[in-house]
Formats: C-alpha cells, structure tokens, sequence
C-alpha cells in the first residue's frame, strides 16, 4: 500500500495487522516481522480478529491483551503500544465497511487535484534527488 493510502477503520475485516496503515495512527501500527509471524501462526491476521468477544463489559480495552495472546518481553510491549495506540486514535470497530481512502490530505481523505499534485511532486523530487 503506497504510503499516501491509509484504511479508514470500519469493521476492521480488511486491515491486515501490522503492516497496513491506519487513518489516523503513525508507526505504532506497523509490526515487527518476529510480531506478524506469532499473530499469523495464531490465526490473527486482520483488526476484527482481535476484538474481545466480552468487549462490551470492558471498559479499558476492547481488543485482546498481550496476555490474552501469551506474548511475553519486548513482543508483548510491541503489542501494548499497538493496543494503547489505537485507544489514543479513537479507533473502534464498527459495522461499516473499512475503507481504503487518500491520506494526503490529512483533512478529510479526499483525493483531488492539489493533494494529487503535491504527493507527486514530493515523490518526483525524491527521485530527482538520488
């Protein structure tokens, strides 16, 4: 996913774990491979498989801890932050669809001309550069 894509998190069946960005989050949601690797063996691949199923009678976190995954060390605190991150987003499951949408234009995700523009003449200055 280029990096001016992001999801808008709805019922999170698309968002692939730690490697897809996040409307609103920064590097917090991208995993360390060693992270990926444990979820994956587990059946945890994207955001709705790791909603709590009593989620509705806690207050402090509707998705699984890293105790609730067995993670230990410095996997569980990479999960942690993951965790507190999305809190601190404001990013909940719902109902609607995830939708994919053009984070360049942080103000609502709405790709248009200027927003077009500038990711591509940022892009093409990098090349010009190297």
């Amino acid at each position: 996913m280029g990096s001016w894509l992001s999801w808008k998190v709805g019922n999170g069946k698309q968002v692939i774990l730690g490697t897809d960005s996040i409307l609103g989050s920064d590097e917090i949601f991208i995993f360390s491979s060693a992270l990926i690797s444990i979820l994956s063996e587990n059946g945890f691949k994207t955001l709705e498989h790791i909603e709590r199923p009593d989620w509705m009678n806690r207050a402090h976190s509707y998705c699984l801890t890293a105790e609730d995954l067995g993670l230990k060390g410095s996997i569980a605190d990479e999960w942690k932050a993951h965790i507190d991150g999305l809190r601190i987003a404001g990013i909940r499951l719902t109902e609607d669809e995830d939708k994919l949408i053009w984070s360049w234009n942080k103000s609502n995700g709405q790709l248009n001309a200027k927003s077009a523009y500038d990711a591509i003449s940022i892009i093409s200055s990098d090349y010009v550069g190297n």
